[in-house]
């Protein structure tokens, strides 16, 4: 599971939002599902030809 949150967890910690902060929560879901869409996007495109 860790695994799916880290792209967000490290992109917090470069910006330097605070532990536990409402924001850092906020940009974390926002970076992950960035991350994670872009790579199904990428995998789907891929398996279609």
């Amino acid at each position: 599971m860790r695994l799916f949150l880290l792209p967000g967890d490290v992109a917090a910690a470069l910006v330097g939002l605070r532990e536990g902060s409402e924001h850092r929560q906020i940009f974390r879901m926002f970076v992950n599902t960035v991350v994670w869409g872009i790579l199904a996007v990428f995998i789907a495109f891929s398996l279609s030809f």
